[in-house]
């Protein structure tokens, strides 16, 4: 009767165990320690960048449970390129320089690592640089047009902005790029085309060329002194004073009595020429002229005095 009674409580102990090993055979996970991923290393290829740059970002991660993971990544600027949930990425170097943290947390079906984080130094961005400028011809005529062009030590920065100025003439559009064109003005003489380059942050300093258009006027000349039909003793010696100037500058300035050359000077930025002249020709009108000589064109213009000359009067 004894072994009768037990054998109701050792049938449920047995059913008991046989449910728990078929449960537990088949969660195979109830066995596995919970493992989350743990960040061994984040290192990038760079760490002093200038803007625009790309970096390359790496971690490296301990997953015990060989699960698969996810990465997600974070900065405080710039911008990741696609793809990003991965253990290597891109990152862009933003506009703005300063400390800038890329941040990665790694999870799996357990958790979540703890943040880890690299930073990276963005200079500051630097003024362009205007290495050179080239002009298809330095020497126009009125009217001409011409290419100009610009070399920069970094071409490739799409922030770039062309600021070119001339005074005279006018730029053909489009004018802010590198290659533009102008066209020289109607009035022959010196123009100063600069230009000036900027990014986003900065401004190059102003390069500037000179462009000479020809003038084919006549110089401007004017004997100042002395005055029409002056009165002079022979043998006298005289000064002569006279305004030459013209668009493209004057190479010389001569002075002639009576067609004979008497003295020949340069050109210079002054306006005003002054000579001596001894009377050593007849009595009565002599003719004193100044001309003076265009530079580049080699164009002539004059003026002309004339004088009386008295004779010596003996015991006078």
């Amino acid at each position: 009767m004894k072994l009768q009674n037990r054998d109701p409580l050792i049938i449920r102990i047995l059913m008991v165990a046989l449910f728990c090993m078929v449960i537990l055979r088949c969660d195979s996970d109830f066995f596995k320690t919970k493992e989350v991923p743990v960040i061994t290393d984040l290192s990038a290829d760079l760490y002093e960048v200038d803007p625009g740059d790309t970096v390359c970002v790496t971690v490296v991660v301990d997953d015990q449970n060989d699960e698969a993971l996810q990465y997600e990544w974070s900065a405080n600027g710039g911008q990741f390129i696609p793809p990003m949930n991965q253990p290597q990425v891109l990152w862009k170097a933003p506009e703005n320089g300063g400390n800038y943290k890329i941040t990665v947390v790694v999870s799996n079906v357990d958790g979540e690592s703890d943040p880890c984080s690299e930073v990276i130094y963005v200079r500051d961005k630097e003024p362009p640089e205007i290495l050179f400028m080239e002009f298809e011809a330095y020497e126009v005529d009125p009217g001409d047009t011409i290419q100009i062009s610009v070399t920069l030590k970094d071409m490739e920065d799409p922030t770039l902005e062309y600021h070119w100025t001339a005074d005279g003439g006018q730029f053909l559009a489009p004018a802010n790029q590198a290659v533009i064109r102008w066209k020289a003005p109607a009035v022959g003489g010196e123009y100063q085309i600069t230009l000036a380059v900027s990014n986003n942050k900065k401004q190059s300093e102003p390069r500037s060329e000179t462009v000479v258009v020809r003038s084919f006027a006549a110089p401007y000349v004017e004997i100042t002194a002395p005055e029409e039909d002056g009165v002079f003793r022979q043998y006298d010696t005289i000064g002569i004073t006279a305004i030459a100037n013209h668009q493209n500058g004057i190479e010389s300035v001569s002075l002639y009595l009576n067609e004979t050359l008497v003295s020949t000077c340069n050109g210079r930025d002054e306006e005003t020429y002054s000579f001596s002249c001894e009377l050593t020709g007849p009595e009565g009108v002599s003719v004193l002229r100044v001309e003076a000589v265009a530079n580049i064109t080699g164009i002539i213009g004059s003026d002309e005095r004339n004088i009386r000359v008295e004779g010596i009067i003996l015991g006078k």
